[in-house]
């Protein structure tokens, strides 16, 4: 099976080699290399694309357009013919790290390793041994050595084979990296819903990138609005028949959440700033297409709703 952190340490080392280029900048903490694409560097919409086929593992193409039917808005399109490892064993952020006064959420490949996710990965079945470690840190805060520490022991390699790439949300790699997330909110969806997740072949998705916000705070909000209003995710299946698709996929969509219309920040503050108090029906693409090979059958739930992402963004943005 592909090493996920094999194949985003390719792509790592085109940032080293072009910091420059992609306007960030490269520390040593603690013996291990952090790559700073937005805590005190700018960063690009290109290290942007970057940083988010790393966080998926070097698994999936991800390019940029302009999207004509809504104002010229910039989109992201994510497509992968791995989405199940891609997407759940190297994107998705379910390692919480929280140490003294730090606190991040963590993705991408290096969470093979740690395997702190350890009920998820036995049931995707994979595991990756690759010697060297790259992982993502959604904060606004350089990791300190401490850090550095507890996550070079979770993944069990020698600091120096460390890479932490690093970006706050209120920035443009963290505005990209986010809105790259829609076919990993998909699929995190349907692993709530116990669906067969060896039957999905492929995967493809559409988002907005929001204009970077005045605030983190601000910023966690219109970039989840961009997916809950906004995101389209379509999934090739196979081995399942339409009756079961018909049934499930009307829940897969983010309008099927009792909170759906509010936006997103207001719905965080109500919950104490604590995501996993949300009901997790929320955190699901605005429209979902599923397609079944056996049959050649197009199902679709969901719609998107510009109006809804244009508030937001207009409200709580600037």
């Amino acid at each position: 099976m592909h090493s996920v952190n094999k194949k985003a340490f390719e792509l790592v080392k085109k940032i080293l080699a072009e910091k420059r280029r992609f306007n960030v900048s490269v520390l040593e903490v603690a013996g291990s290399t952090v790559i700073d694409c937005g805590v005190h560097s700018e960063g690009s919409l290109e290290a942007g694309l970057l940083v988010s086929e790393i966080c998926m593992g070097g698994l999936a193409e991800i390019s940029v357009f302009n999207n004509n039917l809504f104002e010229n808005q910039l989109f992201i399109k994510v497509a992968s013919n791995y989405p199940v490892l891609a997407c759940l064993g190297s994107q998705y952020a379910g390692w919480r790290i929280k140490l003294n006064d730090f606190y991040a959420l963590a993705s991408g490949p290096a969470r093979a390793l740690s395997r702190v996710e350890k009920k998820l990965y036995d049931l995707i079945q994979y595991e990756d041994n690759y010697h060297k470690a790259v992982v993502f840190l959604e904060t606004d805060k350089i990791p300190p050595g401490e850090v550095v520490e507890y996550i070079r022991k979770a993944c069990q390699v020698d600091v120096g084979n460390l890479y932490i790439i690093v970006a706050k949300t209120a920035s443009l790699v963290g505005s990209v990296q986010v809105s790259a997330r829609v076919l990993e909110t998909a699929l995190h969806r349907l692993l709530y819903l116990d669906f067969p997740l060896n039957k999905i072949v492929e995967g493809r998705g559409a988002c907005p990138i929001p204009p970077v916000a005045s605030s983190d705070k601000a910023a966690i909000g219109v970039t989840n609005d961009a997916i809950i209003f906004m995101g389209e995710a379509q999934l090739i299946v196979k081995g399942l028949d339409d009756e079961f698709i018909e049934r499930i996929i009307e829940k897969t969509v983010s309008c099927n959440s009792q909170f759906y219309g509010k936006p997103f920040i207001e719905i965080l503050e109500a919950a104490g700033f604590d995501f996993y108090k949300i009901n997790p029906d929320l955190f699901s693409p605005a429209k979902t297409s599923i397609v079944n090979m056996e049959s050649g059958v197009f199902f679709n739930a969901g719609g998107l709703n510009w109006l809804a992402y244009k508030k937001s963004v207009s409200k709580y943005a600037f």
